[in-house]
């Protein structure tokens, strides 16, 4: 039903594919967003940017539910 699309100004429009039409456009900061991933139930939207944080958002009402920040590899084998 769904279909998300990423652009290079960091936003992610949503598209109800049933029914034609821009459902929601979630905005946000961090650079492009090359990867976008719905979970199994279509209710989560995972949106991976270049500024390497990913974002779980609510597809229904587009508030973020969490962000996390991707260690780089030399950083992860530091203690």
């Amino acid at each position: 039903r769904w279909l998300a699309v990423g652009d290079f100004t960091g936003a992610v429009t949503l598209f109800d594919v049933r029914d034609r039409f821009i459902c929601r456009r979630v905005l946000r900061r961090g650079g492009a967003v090359p990867t976008v991933a719905f979970s199994p139930d279509s209710a989560t939207i995972a949106i991976g940017s270049w500024d390497n944080t990913v974002s779980l958002y609510d597809v229904e009402t587009g508030e973020l539910r969490r962000r996390r920040e991707r260690r780089s590899a030399i950083d992860a084998g530091r203690k």
